[in-house]
C-alpha cells in the first residue's frame, strides 16, 4: 500500500495554475494571425528551490503508475498544449482527499499569464469575492514560473486542503487555504470545468 502519511501530518501555514486556456489560446491564435508569436517573449530566470514542509521523495513515490487515475492531452487548433495526469491513493480519487495533478507542458507560457488565466477560470466557476481573488492572484504570481516545452508543474492537494506546487521536481510554493484548492484544482476536476471531456479522461469516467 502506498505510504501517504505525510499528507496527514503536514500542517502548512506558509502563504505563498490552471491555465485559463480558452482565453490564453485565443490570444495565441490572434497573435499568430498577426504574425506575432505569443511565446516569443524571453523566458525569465527559473525559480530557485524553496524550503518546503513536504518531502519531495515521498511526493515522487506517490506520483507513480499504481496511483494513476487518468491522463489526457489538451490540444487546441494546431497546438498540443500539455499532457495532464491525475494521481490519487490506489487510484481512488476524492475531491476532498489527497491527490496530485501533473501538467507536462508542450508549449511555452509565462508564469504571470498562467496565474492570471487561472484566476479567470476560477471566476468562471463562480468565485466572486474580490479580496479573496486578489490574495489568490498574489500567491499564484509568487509561485508559478515561466514554463517551456518539456517542463512539468505538479500540484498536490493534502487531506487537510492545503496545496503545494513543484516545478521540475523542486518545491516552488504552498497555499494553505482549502478553498483555494477547491477553486484551483476545480479548473480541471470540478463538474463545471470548461473542459468536461478532459475532466472525464482524468477521472477515468
Amino acid at each position: 500500500m502506498q505510504n501517504n502519511s505525510f499528507f496527514k501530518r503536514s500542517k502548512w501555514h506558509a502563504s505563498t495554475r490552471y491555465l485559463g486556456h480558452k482565453l490564453t489560446y485565443f490570444s495565441i491564435f490572434l497573435s499568430v494571425c498577426l504574425s506575432i508569436p505569443a511565446w516569443a517573449a524571453p523566458v525569465t530566470e527559473k525559480p530557485t528551490q524553496i524550503e518546503s514542509t513536504i518531502d519531495i521523495a515521498q511526493v515522487k513515490s506517490f506520483v507513480q503508475p499504481t496511483n494513476l487515475v487518468g491522463k489526457a492531452r489538451l490540444s487546441y487548433l494546431f497546438w498540443d498544449v500539455y499532457d495532464a495526469q491525475l494521481f490519487a491513493p490506489q487510484q481512488n480519487f476524492s475531491a476532498q482527499g489527497t491527490y496530485a495533478l501533473s501538467l507536462r507542458y508542450l508549449m511555452d507560457f509565462s508564469g504571470p499569464d498562467i496565474a492570471e488565466r487561472s484566476l479567470d477560470e476560477m471566476r468562471g466557476q463562480g468565485y466572486r469575492d474580490q479580496e479573496q481573488l486578489k490574495r489568490w492572484l498574489v500567491e499564484m504570481l509568487a509561485i508559478f514560473p515561466d514554463v517551456q516545452a518539456g517542463d512539468e508543474l505538479l500540484g498536490v492537494r493534502s487531506v487537510t486542503g492545503s496545496s503545494y506546487f513543484f516545478y521540475n521536481g523542486s518545491a516552488v510554493g504552498e497555499v494553505s487555504d482549502p478553498l483555494f484548492a477547491d477553486a484551483f484544482f476545480g479548473i480541471w476536476l470540478a463538474p463545471n470545468t470548461s473542459e468536461p471531456k478532459l475532466r472525464k479522461k482524468l477521472l477515468g469516467i
